[in-house]
């Protein structure tokens, strides 16, 4: 628990938090201007359909930060899990996927690919409780370089 610099990280963390606002910002606009209605659309329900399938993440992510920070050795089960569950979720995401596919106008097989992101956000949530128990600095740091 010596080891977490709690200013210091908060710090960190706050100055990427602005800069993230403003990237945002930025990325948004550009986007919005080089894709059609119809494709950002599509890209807003990809996100949506992912993020309702990822919901049920924060119960891995919120106890391995606890023991992350009590020094317990679980972030290899927590990694293991979260890619077990996702894999279990990305069949409920192809099941949304496809209805919805039928409800709106957008390209069902775009949809379904976006089922790729489903254990890519689960193991990047579990990685990132992991380290907010040990290093929670890091987080602003990788924010930094990977957005």
């Amino acid at each position: 628990m010596s080891d977490i610099r709690v200013t210091y990280s908060g710090l960190i963390n706050f100055i990427v938090g602005i800069l993230i606002i403003f990237t945002g910002l930025i990325f948004i606009l550009i986007v919005t201007r080089t894709v059609t209605p119809q494709e950002f659309g599509t890209w807003n329900l990809i996100n949506n359909l992912v993020f309702y399938v990822v919901v049920v993440e924060p119960f891995i992510s919120f106890w391995v930060t606890r023991e992350t920070a009590r020094d317990e050795r679980t972030g290899t089960t927590a990694v293991l899990s979260s890619g077990m569950f996702s894999v279990v979720l990305i069949f409920a995401y192809i099941i949304l996927a496809n209805f919805l596919g039928f409800q709106t106008d957008a390209n069902q097989q775009i949809l379904l690919l976006g089922a790729v992101l489903v254990p890519l956000v689960f193991v990047n949530y579990t990685l990132t409780g992991i380290n907010l128990g040990w290093k929670p600095q890091a987080i602003g740091y990788s924010t930094i370089c990977f957005g």
